[in-house]
């Protein structure tokens, strides 16, 4: 089985990549437990300002529209937002006739601190027109429909309460927002919550495009600065490969000489020279090699001449013994 082969230019943004992740997790657990901030807070952060922005949009239209209207609205909000939306009074009741669900005990002692009950007034918050035009609502403060010297327009939403609470868990979250108007007798201040089982899978709790966003600039900024160096180191290695390939072929004409300052630069100069010694070597041979076979072939040839005349005098020697005989 052959193991499988990497490129360096792979492995060292591997190594890379590891190391962002190594110092990542890191930060997280030093986050998470000399802080105190684990990944719910990191991936929630933004909650409130989405919750004021949700708040203000869904408010003015629940202002606009009667309260058998409500529930359309809660509706529609619930499917493009894909948690689910409760509108209740300051007393932790709903605002309408629909199906909710019991809020958690944290968000009923906010609104409990916001809104006390004063001793003259039921524990349900009076409707406008239940009372006089103007009667102070709770904790001594004006109706907001009816304030002294004329109309004022709602105020900005604003976060009151987040956190992961009950049985079983969910995540909460909730804005005050102001539903007064005299036409349709809404009540002053409402609270919109939002819950969910899970901080992911929807635009509430946890807004992935702000992290892939920063992911994909991290990405791209070491990319910027990673790839132009790694491109340098693994093209001054692929050269020298080649070299080292063609001097095992007895190519020894080979360029790799560099002025970089690093180990780079020293190993691209020593397998120059190793390459020119063994060019000057490689000639040298040659030349001891021509005049060995120049002299081999003086020899040849003069023994050739002598095995000649060796074989002429024998032939000499035998035809004068028979002449003798």
């Amino acid at each position: 089985m052959t193991k499988p082969r990497f490129p360096l230019y792979a492995q060292i943004l591997l190594w890379f990549f590891l190391n962002l992740a190594l110092v990542g997790a890191v930060l997280f657990v030093v986050l998470r437990y000399q802080f105190n901030v684990g990944i719910d807070s990191l991936l929630t952060g933004k909650v409130d300002e989405r919750m004021e922005a949700i708040g203000e949009t869904m408010s003015a239209e629940l202002r606009e529209a009667p309260r058998d209207g409500w529930e359309d609205i809660v509706d529609r909000y619930e499917d493009a937002y894909r948690v689910r939306f409760q509108v209740l009074r300051p007393d932790g009741e709903q605002a309408f006739e629909g199906v909710g669900s019991e809020i958690p005990d944290g968000l009923r002692e906010v609104l409990a601190g916001m809104f006390p009950p004063r001793r003259d007034d039921p524990p349900r918050l009076r409707l406008p027109g239940d009372g006089p035009p103007g009667r102070p609502g709770p904790a001594g403060r004006e109706r907001r429909d009816s304030p002294p010297g004329g109309k004022r327009g709602p105020t900005r939403p604003l976060a009151i309460y987040q956190e992961r609470a009950g049985n079983p868990s969910q995540y909460w979250a909730a804005v005050h927002v102001q539903l007064a108007n005299r036409e349709f007798r809404h009540p002053p201040d409402g609270i919109i919550v939002a819950s969910s089982a899970r901080a992911s899978g929807n635009r509430v709790f946890v807004d992935w495009r702000p992290w892939l966003w920063a992911v994909l600039a991290v990405l791209a900024v070491s990319a910027l600065i990673w790839l132009p160096f790694v491109h340098r180191v693994t093209r001054r290695l692929r050269r020298l490969t080649e070299a080292a390939e063609s001097i095992s072929e007895g190519e020894f004409d080979v360029e790799v000489a560099s002025d970089r300052g690093d180990e780079l630069g020293r190993l691209s100069r020593a397998v120059q020279r190793m390459a020119q010694r063994l060019d000057r070597r490689a000639c040298r041979l040659c030349h001891l090699m021509f005049g060995d076979i120049r002299r081999l072939g003086w020899i040849t040839e003069h023994a050739h001449i002598h095995r000649q005349n060796l074989a002429a005098l024998r032939s000499n020697a035998i035809t004068n013994g028979t002449s003798a005989l």
